[in-house]
């Protein structure tokens, strides 16, 4: 049990794309049975009653002016028609991947194994190129704050920088070095914190009088898979291959730990419901959920799978959890009437390459091996599948739109291909080209822009495209 900081009220912001990771030391082994979807299990208690997650969701926050769209611009069946105007493109030397909008929509970057990021900012109506950041080894990730204004960039030699924007530019604030590779850099909802992330180090800093300050080095013995900040950004979850799951509190401007949660196996993450409410562990064959109550952290369930569980997420109202499995299963689990119940359980016949809840906590998205992208609804309490789209290559997903009504698909030698719900439909709505193969697809956080990445070679492109009616000009 621990007891838990004063906490502030947090910001309002959209959540990140969920993308289940690589896991190498668990590599899943390919079977060649056929795709089985299991029918709708009866609901299965799970765990005492208690006081359920807030459904009061956040509004999503944009630095682009959303357009309203009117009756002229729809199709018959209330579906707009769909055309993807380029607006920008940028290639850089190295193949890359990993791109992603700023949680405010005014930025964008994409990342290359050449060892550099590319910034793209929206201004005056256009997106330019506002900065190349160079390290000097492969960059492992990159991440905004939440109001877009600062960054940071990590890389494999155990460098980690953070960079602010100022007067239009982007100026490097705090350069990290460590022994090993730094994989990650999270900002706090607030942007005054960042958690560097490293294979046995973990360092928090803190912005504080016009500088970034070190506030707590954490050392390990084991890897560290996972760090994440609590919604209200008091607490700091860390879970690691030494089989425990350690809380951190703000106290009194000091990072504190608060609880040590130990476990029978190795933790590969650990994660907070949206309203911070509940923490999930995803441990061997076992989601275990603990619940704040009363400033304790007690545990209340055990959500089992036959075999490791490789992911664990919340839906954006907190009211249902994702688990994956490596054995290719997904597991619904929703909250009713105070208890946890397992609604749906999903097998695949290949790897379970991502899964994805909508912003509105109503529709699913799965991608397989199988190269098949699933799409399911809840309706009257129930996951239905809705729809299967097939490709004739390995398939990958976006982020649905901040509305929930469309996403894309991408796949080898294919167009990128934009869909949409129409009348509890999933029909295709645009198809835009390439001439060399994407690897990433996102939506901008208003909807109206859509960023895709491809690479030719050791050349790779970042592309952001403006979805407009058809016929008219972005």
């Amino acid at each position: 049990m621990m007891t838990s900081p004063v906490k502030r009220t947090p910001p309002s912001y959209p959540g990140d794309e969920a993308v289940l990771p690589a896991q190498k030391k668990y590599k899943q082994e390919q079977t060649q049975n056929s795709v089985s979807l299991s029918a709708l299990s009866d609901e299965v208690s799970v765990e005492n009653v208690l006081p359920g997650p807030s459904s009061e969701k956040a509004p999503i926050q944009t630095g682009i002016k959303s357009r309203k769209v009117s009756e002229s611009d729809q199709a018959p069946g209330g579906a707009e028609v769909l055309a993807a105007l380029k607006l920008h493109s940028v290639s850089l030397k190295g193949t890359g991947g990993c791109a992603r909008f700023s949680p405010d929509g005014s930025h964008a970057i994409s990342i290359t194994s050449g060892g550099s990021v590319c910034v793209c900012q929206f201004s005056v109506g256009n997106w330019r190129t506002a900065a190349v950041i160079t390290h000097s080894a492969i960059i492992s990730n990159a991440r905004f704050s939440q109001d877009g204004t600062r960054l940071t960039t990590t890389s494999r030699d155990g460098q980690a920088r953070v960079h602010h924007l100022i007067d239009g530019k982007w100026e490097q604030l705090l350069d990290f070095n460590c022994d090993h590779s730094v994989s990650d850099g999270l900002f706090s909802p607030d942007g005054d914190h960042v958690v560097l992330k490293s294979r046995y180090v973990v360092a928090v800093f803190g912005f504080v009088d016009g500088r970034w300050r070190s506030l707590k080095t954490i050392p390990y013995d084991q890897q560290v898979h996972s760090v994440e900040f609590s919604p209200d950004g008091c607490n700091l979850i860390i879970a690691s291959e030494d089989r425990t799951c350690c809380i951190f509190g703000l106290v009194g401007g000091a990072w504190r730990k608060q609880a040590s949660i130990s476990h029978l196996e190795i933790v590969l993450k650990a994660t907070f419901s949206p309203d911070g409410a509940f923490l999930a562990t995803a441990s061997a064959e076992n989601v275990t959920l603990f619940h704040a109550t009363n400033g304790q952290w007690q545990k209340r369930t055990d959500l089992a799978h036959d075999r490791l569980v490789t992911d664990v997420q919340f839906s954006q109202d907190g009211q249902h959890v994702l688990t994956v499995s490596e054995f290719y299963t997904l597991k619904l689990f929703s909250f009713v009437r105070g208890k946890w119940r397992l609604k749906r359980t999903i097998n695949h016949s290949d790897f379970v390459h991502g899964a994805s809840f909508s912003p509105d906590s109503t529709h699913l998205l799965t991608t397989c091996a199988d190269n098949k992208v699933r799409i399911y609804g809840l309706e009257k309490g129930r996951w239905l599948k809705e729809s299967e789209l097939t490709h004739t290559n390995w398939t990958g997903v976006s982020n649905f739109s901040p509305d929930s009504s469309r996403f894309a698909t991408y796949s080898r030698g294919a167009p990128v291909m934009v869909y949409q719900q129409v009348d509890g439909d999933w029909q295709e709505r645009a198809k835009i080209d390439h001439s060399s193969e994407v690897s990433g697809v996102q939506f901008s956080p208003d909807g109206h822009h859509l960023l895709t990445v491809c690479n030719s070679g050791n050349e790779h492109t970042l592309n952001i495209w403006g979805l407009v009616r058809s016929g008219q000009t972005a």
